[in-house]
């Protein structure tokens, strides 16, 4: 892949991730790890094998934004056609660049998310037990009812919860291709299953209220839903 304006947009990607990388370095470790990890998704679906995965996962040491870019775009240029480098380097481009900007604008403790806390705003998921897909609004990093007579209502209801109440829970809209209607739940951790990969994005009437768009298996989140979870994206 010898197209100059291909080289050239891969110099701007790598030259978006070493600036990133910087930012990172001032926060928590795993924060960095975590933050970095993110950025698979923008790794085309041919690269991502075992070994490559492997490598990311047991890297921790050299993992990094720069490392992600090199390795899955610039080593790996020959596996795939030029229209899937140049979305992919856009996409991550701007991604790196948003997460920079974020990262200067906020302090470092608006990042430190419950390590219980797994599942992101915009992220899909299966229920477990009902087997709808949903995707996040927002998440608590337990029961959010303060009220003991209402909380032991809704455990009554819709318990028992082997994790407890203490375990994260999410606010999400459940896809109206599974459940016809207007469907918001509240679930806990324990019940729902991420799904990554080629997914389809979740169809729902108040879509617009928090996400703004689709991309690489995740919503993307407004503006304000963003700022609230700076962590998630």
């Amino acid at each position: 892949m010898s197209n100059p304006i291909v080289t050239r947009l891969y110099k701007h990607t790598l030259a978006a991730a070493r600036r990133l990388d910087s930012s990172l370095l001032l926060h928590d470790p795993k924060f960095k790890i975590s933050e970095t990890r993110k950025f698979l998704r923008f790794v085309p679906q041919n690269l991502q094998g075992d070994e490559f995965l492997e490598e990311a996962e047991n890297s921790t040491k050299k993992l990094s934004c720069e490392w992600l870019v090199r390795t899955s775009f610039l080593q790996a240029k020959t596996k795939y056609e030029a229209p899937t480098f140049t979305d992919n380097c856009f996409a991550a481009m701007k991604k790196l660049n948003e997460r920079y900007d974020l990262i200067q604008s906020k302090p470092l403790t608006a990042f430190r998310k419950p390590r219980h806390i797994e599942l992101s705003a915009g992220q899909i998921f299966r229920h477990k037990k009902y087997g709808y897909r949903g995707v996040i609004v927002c998440h608590f990093s337990g029961l959010p009812f303060p009220d003991p007579e209402f909380r032991t209502k809704w455990v009554n209801c819709w318990g028992p919860f082997e994790k407890g109440l203490d375990q994260a829970f999410y606010t999400a809209l459940i896809d109206t291709k599974d459940r016809p209607g207007r469907m918001i739940t509240l679930s806990a951790s324990e019940n729902l299953e991420p799904l990554e990969g080629d997914i389809e994005p979740v169809t729902h009437p108040d879509l617009p209220n928090y996400f703004e768009g689709f991309e690489f298996g995740h919503h993307r989140p407004i503006r304000k839903v963003y700022n609230d979870f700076p962590e998630d994206w």
